[in-house]
């Protein structure tokens, strides 16, 4: 059993996910240093992918790993006694894993918004992954994992030659379509006590944001800590304005 406190954000892609872990990383009892501002290979700041934050364990982050991991008990075992751990594991899945049987102080923080919000998530999930130092869309499969969607093999035309815009279209559209797939991970929820929850729509409220990292920091009992507005400021008025945000947020 591991006794040092755990806290594991779990989210799906585009949710702010990496943001989130790089604001909990500047927590005093974590023992890796991030980097005091955001630095991206995306000059547009849309993404938080290479500001600092790294996984402690590796492939604890996808739905693949998920379904890779055979024996749990060694597969955690590399966490012991070494402190804090802050875990980014993108996607929900994972909500069905008893992390219970290993860990004794742990917090699962979990991004989701409305269902109904869900296309304006699958667009910043689209246009703010910027692999291999290229931005948007690329039609190099070692770039992008856009190729592997269902869509993609079913075109029947040189993909080279199809418009821009209809395949930003279909990739959002499956994106979507894949979260929503998803929502039902929230039911075979193994710790709801151990659970806290937030729309990320709310990272754009500072007291929101702040409330959601003390209830976390609250349920392992470490101390609280003041998030780093400064730091991240400039990241999140990028993506509001570029995706308007304001549509969500009008009626809050």
């Amino acid at each position: 059993m591991i006794k040092d406190p755990q806290i594991f954000i779990l989210y799906e892609p585009g949710l702010f996910g990496t943001m989130v872990c790089n604001v909990f990383a500047e927590h005093p009892s974590f023992n890796q240093t991030v980097k005091e501002t955001f630095e991206t290979n995306d000059p547009r700041l849309l993404n938080a992918h290479s500001s600092g934050y790294k996984n402690i364990l590796e492939n604890f982050h996808w739905y693949h790993d998920f379904q890779k991991i055979e024996n749990t008990e060694q597969f955690f075992k590399p966490l012991e006694n070494k402190g804090l751990g802050i875990h980014k594991i993108s996607n929900w899945v994972w909500l069905t894993e008893d992390f219970k049987k290993h860990f004794e102080n742990f917090v699962i923080g979990v991004l989701v918004p409305d269902i109904s919000e869900i296309d304006i998530w699958a667009e910043r999930w689209f246009e703010a992954q910027a692999e291999g130092g290229k931005l948007g869309y690329t039609d190099d499969p070692s770039l992008l994992v856009t190729h592997e969607e269902w869509w993609w093999d079913n075109v029947k035309k040189d993909m080279s030659k199809v418009p821009y815009e209809f395949k930003r279209g279909m990739s959002i559209k499956e994106k979507a379509k894949w979260v929503r797939s998803h929502y039902k991970y929230h039911a075979q929820n193994k710790q709801p006590d151990r659970t806290v929850q937030i729309n990320p729509k709310y990272f754009f409220d500072n007291n929101k944001f702040q409330n959601f990292c003390d209830q976390c920091c609250e349920k392992i009992n470490i101390p609280t800590f003041k998030i780093s507005y400064n730091k991240i400021e400039s990241f999140l008025d990028k993506n509001r304005k570029k995706y308007n945000f304001d549509r969500i947020l009008k009626n809050e």
